[in-house]
């Protein structure tokens, strides 16, 4: 994650944020030739396409199939993915990720990558206005391809992390939705926080099955990071210096929402 993914599942792969996908593999590591192959990560709906050349892309589900959301190489048993290194370790078709911190996440390996992304998914193509400014309440009109794949009926929420920057907000702005694929708008007013980098402001999207109990665990969902421009004469922070220690991505296995009233997601 994560889309968050790949401001979403990319973000979610170079950050770890949370975790995901179980525990390591054991065994000893194999030669570096016997990485080639399609790994699948099923809760997050990726592939990491390994290549003969040691290249590897990372794709993610999408409305024209599973795209390319990020490249990386591997050496050796390391895979280097958005400036990050991690470790693998394969033990027969399962194949591990162990970022710097010692978080694991389990990929399978599988056959040819599907021309169609068979599973539920949502991706925010734009954001009006692309910008904004800190502190000033905007009106945002986000907009989405969706598709709804193991429901036959769907809502799909908007959010903004308007109080913290791992936490979103939802808004009333919603769209109910039917099995099935489609694009999408929503608009909802914010008003845009500043947080200590790497945090950032970001609209936030999810697809849920309609009705859902409370809380519960979104069947998709994608954040896109909002750029602040600061107007003269404004404070540079907003937010409290602790906020610059928390971690902002998508999550593997999802976000946890309803859980402040009903009306936020986090990550677990």
């Amino acid at each position: 994650m994560d889309r968050a993914q790949v401001a979403a599942l990319l973000a979610s792969l170079a950050l770890m944020a949370c975790g995901g996908g179980g525990g390591g593999g054991g065994g000893d590591t194999p030669a570096q030739a016997s990485y080639v192959g399609n790994w699948y990560q099923a809760s997050a709906d990726l592939y990491l396409e390994v290549q003969t050349d040691n290249a590897v892309v990372l794709r993610t589900c999408s409305a024209t199939g599973y795209k390319t959301a990020g490249t990386g190489t591997i050496q050796g048993d390391a895979l280097t993915l958005s400036s990050t290194t991690f470790n693998l370790m394969r033990n027969g078709d399962t194949l591990t990720l162990v970022d710097p911190s010692a978080v694991k996440v389990e990929f399978t390996l599988a056959g040819a990558i599907p021309a169609v992304c068979p599973n539920n998914f949502i991706e925010i193509t734009s954001v009006n206005p692309s910008t904004s400014a800190a502190g000033v309440p905007t009106s945002f009109t986000v907009n989405f391809d969706y598709q709804l794949a193991t429901k036959d009926n769907g809502i799909i929420n908007l959010g903004f992390n308007i109080s913290d920057p791992d936490t979103f907000t939802l808004t009333p702005s919603t769209l109910t939705v039917i099995r099935g694929t489609g694009p999408g708008s929503l608009t909802a007013s914010a008003t845009p926080v500043e947080y200590p980098p790497p945090s950032t402001f970001a609209a936030f999207v999810i697809l849920s099955e309609d009705p859902h109990p409370v809380p519960w665990v979104p069947l998709s969902s994608d954040t896109e990071v909002i750029p602040l421009v600061q107007p003269a004469g404004m404070s540079l922070t907003f937010v409290t210096n602790a906020l610059a220690s928390k971690r902002r991505g998508m999550n593997l296995s999802g976000w946890l929402c309803g859980t402040n009233l009903g009306v936020s997601c986090s990550t677990p």
